[in-house]
């Protein structure tokens, strides 16, 4: 067989495989197996697409991520600062300083909600009601008994001794479960 032959040949296989698209990107493959310095124009052209999408699809995610974590954070600031706000109107009606108490009392005996930690609050520091017997009088009156008694059966179970409250730790919980996305998944 003649060079020319030869290469007519080679160029025939060449042809029939490179006609079919699928059976071009397998050729282009084994060729950049074989010849790593090779032009290949479809799978040069993928391998950079792909790099291109992949980079792209990163600063999108990333972006997203950030976003989510912005919205989370609006949200919660916004639900934090309208329970405050409810702190001064009716039917609590606190100033400041009362404010700073109750949110004391939430980071302290970690009360569930504002409003809870409102109204233990106004409990302990609402004036004491005459007791019907007079000012020397030595016992309670049965509507301060009754009033104590609603009180303790409201906030029973909402103090918790120290180390036993596992408040926190499922709030921790869940917001890693919000802020991964794995909340969306169950």
């Amino acid at each position: 067989m003649t060079d020319e032959e030869e290469l007519r040949q080679l160029r025939h296989m060449r042809m029939q495989l490179t006609k079919d698209p699928e059976i071009r990107k397998e050729f282009q493959k084994v060729l950049k197996k074989a010849i790593p310095e090779a032009v290949t124009p479809d799978l040069d052209a993928d391998e950079m697409l792909n790099a291109r999408f992949l980079n792209e699809k990163k600063a999108l995610e990333e972006r997203i991520a950030k976003m989510e974590e912005q919205q989370l954070k609006a949200e919660l600031t916004g639900k934090y600062n309208a329970q405050k706000a409810a702190l001064s109107g009716p039917p609590w009606n606190f100033d400041e300083e009362d404010i700073a108490e109750v949110e004391k009392l939430i980071k302290e005996k970690e009360f569930p909600s504002y409003d809870l930690a409102a109204q233990y609050y106004q409990a302990l520091n609402a004036p004491s009601k005459p007791s019907g017997i007079g000012i020397g009088g030595a016992s309670r009156s049965k509507s301060m008994k009754a009033t104590r008694r609603e009180f303790n059966d409201r906030f029973k179970g909402v103090f918790k001794r120290p180390g036993q409250s596992k408040w926190q730790s499922t709030f921790d919980d869940a917001y890693a479960k919000v802020r991964s996305g794995e909340y969306l998944k169950e």
